[in-house]
C-alpha cells in the first residue's frame, strides 16, 4: 500500500535449478517514491526460514540488487537473530540494524 505517487516499481526472484519451493528463493519488492530529487529505494522480503544459508545467499543476491541505490530502506521478515552468521556477514557494513537500534539492551 501506497499513498504516494510511485516513480519505479520491481519484483526481483533469484531462482537457481533444484529450488522448487519459492520460499526458499532470494526474492524482494523495490519500490521508489516520487519524494523530492532524491533516489529512495524502499524494499521488502522474507528471507528462508529454514537454511541459514539460503538466507545469507538471498541476502547477497538482495543487496546486490539494491547497491546501485545510495538510499535505501530494507524490511521484512528476515527469519534470523541479531549478529546471526552467516547471515550478518552478507549485510554491507554502512546499513543500520534498526531493530538492534529500538532494543539497544536485548
Amino acid at each position: 500500500l501506497s499513498k504516494v505517487p510511485l516513480m519505479n516499481v520491481a519484483y526481483y526472484e533469484k531462482t537457481e535449478p533444484g529450488q522448487v519451493e519459492v520460499d526458499q528463493r532470494g526474492r524482494m519488492l523495490v519500490v521508489h517514491p516520487k519524494m523530492g530529487q532524491g533516489n529512495l529505494a524502499i524494499a521488502t522480503s522474507t528471507l528462508d526460514w529454514r537454511s541459514a544459508e539460503n538466507r545469507a545467499e538471498s541476502l547477497t543476491y538482495l543487496f546486490s540488487v539494491l547497491n546501485v541505490t545510495s538510499d535505501v530502506v530494507m524490511m521484512g521478515d528476515f527469519n534470523f537473530d541479531t549478529n546471526a552468521q552467516p547471515e550478518t556477514a552478507a549485510i554491507p557494513y554502512d546499513y543500520e540494524d534498526v531493530w538492534q537500534s529500538l532494543r539497544p539492551h536485548h
